[in-house]
């Protein structure tokens, strides 16, 4: 009997050793772990669980300021047919250099010079009142194909160091596609390069790999000369085409748009803006002012023959009926003298697709950073691909509203160095700290309401205030978020 109490004691006693040692290790655990941004708290999910697991699991916005539940309204899927499961679509995304919605659209006050843009409109989604990023390239990737915060001088400029994000060229990696960036000029501009491949892109195209016999765009005075133009591009593109299998998504990004504006043929083309200012009914006074800009009109006009040939050639494609093609600008043209201050961010937004079941034009506002939270969505819903239930997402989906309205929140950044505007609604604070309403055709006039100022000037600092925040944590959401399953 004594000798069974004393067994009893010294299994009590290892028991209560092992339990110490266990609490010890788990307390040291914790301990070691705030260093590597206290990811313990978010084991509850699985790592890269796109759908499950974070429902239930709030995270701290502190850490996270811009992380929230996926709660993007599918406003994309009525116009789309229904994917039968025989495979996902591909997807085409066309940036074309300084395209401004100025220039550009049936209604565009300077009169369009893209007129198989605006056809293509008629059978296409088409907002008439989206709004880039920035004001120059440096914008366009992070913000349309990552929804991210500008950091400190454009999320882009970081670099190497840019903080962990997501994106859709990352989520569809995950669900098989391949991405590819093609461009007529230097993928290492703005540092695109590092982005891309960050994100899990080739950078298929750019102009130190164009082969002989294409020709440069015509140099400056220096002898420089930025790189192709819109129509080697393109006809590049489709040489390499058959190099990727689907599902893919094709990143194209123009150049001929740019300073100098310089084309080989450029009197030929100056000669088409003519011809279309004829056809526009345009004024003396109105034609002496776009006098002012003949090459800038010309390489506009070359861009949309340029584009015109795109389609052209892709429709001959088998894989032509399964693809949603996307086209805006990267910013509007600032040579080309703006109307007003938020007129600097005023560019097209084309979805064109065979898989459509029906042409729309939208009024309501909608910006860059609104599309690759619409897209999944979508492509979620209709074609089986999987994505975060947790983003960190700047936009909240595009607004399909055919009435002139604004829901958004969000700020702008002109170039590297000037993130001094904000939209809140109908309600816009610009530069030298004026605010604005929003008019129709995104018109705006200032006005003098402290109240509305205030509540702007609170708003925008918070978004400073999260933007500086996402710099110092290095990351915009957890890594279980960040990762393929």
């Amino acid at each position: 009997m004594k000798l069974l109490i004393q067994q009893k004691k010294l299994l009590f006693k290892i028991l209560n050793i092992a339990f110490i040692a266990l609490f010890v290790s788990i307390i040291y655990s914790l301990g070691s772990n705030k260093s590597k941004g206290q990811m313990m708290q978010f084991n509850a999910i699985s790592e890269g669980n796109y759908s499950s697991g974070s429902d239930n699991n709030p995270f701290p916005n502190a850490d996270y300021p811009f992380l929230h539940k996926d709660n993007t309204p599918n406003s994309l899927k009525p116009f789309f047919i229904q994917g039968d499961g025989s495979g996902k679509p591909d997807i085409v995304v066309i940036l074309l250099e300084s395209m401004g919605k100025a220039y550009s659209g049936k209604d565009a006050y300077l009169g369009s010079f893209t007129p198989f843009m605006d056809s293509l409109a008629d059978h296409s989604l088409y907002w008439e009142n989206c709004l880039s990023g920035g004001g120059r390239t440096f914008a366009a990737l992070p913000s349309i194909f990552g929804s991210l915060p500008f950091c400190k001088e454009g999320y882009l400029e970081e670099g190497d160091n840019a903080p962990l994000s997501n994106s859709l060229i990352k989520i569809l990696g995950c669900n098989g596609y391949t991405s590819s960036f093609y461009y007529g000029s230097e993928a290492s501009f703005d540092k695109m390069d590092i982005y891309l491949k960050q994100q899990g892109a080739n950078v298929k195209l750019e102009k130190s790999a164009f082969p002989s016999g294409y020709a440069l765009l015509p140099p400056n005075g220096g002898g420089f000369s930025w790189g192709y133009g819109d129509m080697e591009l393109f006809k590049r593109y489709f040489e390499l085409f058959s190099e990727i299998k689907s599902p893919r998504l094709d990143i194209i990004l123009t150049v001929a748009n740019h300073a100098p504006f310089l084309l080989a043929n450029q009197d030929y083309y100056i000669q088409k803006v003519k011809n279309r200012m004829d056809k526009i009914n345009t004024t003396p006074k109105h034609r002496e002012f776009l006098g002012q800009y003949m090459n800038q009109l010309s390489t506009i006009m070359y861009t949309d023959e340029a584009l015109q040939q795109f389609f052209n050639e892709y429709s001959k494609k088998p894989s032509f009926k399964n693809t949603i093609f996307i086209i805006t600008g990267d910013h509007r043209m600032p040579e080309i003298e703006v109307s007003t201050q938020i007129d600097r961010f005023h560019v097209p937004l084309i979805i064109y697709s065979p898989m459509l079941n029906k042409a729309a034009n939208f009024k309501s506002v909608v910006t860059h950073f609104d599309i690759t939270p619409a897209l999944l969505k979508l492509f979620n819903s209709n074609f089986g691909v999987s994505s975060p239930a947790w983003v960190h997402w700047i936009g909240t989906g595009l607004d399909t509203d055919p009435n002139y309205t604004c829901t958004k929140k969000v700020a702008l950044m002109r170039n590297k160095t000037q993130l001094f505007d904000y939209l809140d609604g109908m309600n816009f604070l610009s530069m030298n700290d004026k605010l604005y309403v929003l008019e129709t055709d995104l018109d705006i006039e200032e006005i003098h309401d402290q109240a509305k100022h205030d509540k702007l000037q609170g708003e925008f600092d918070e978004f400073k205030k999260n933007n500086a925040q996402v710099m110092k944590i290095g990351r915009l959401a957890p890594d279980s978020l960040l990762k393929c399953k």
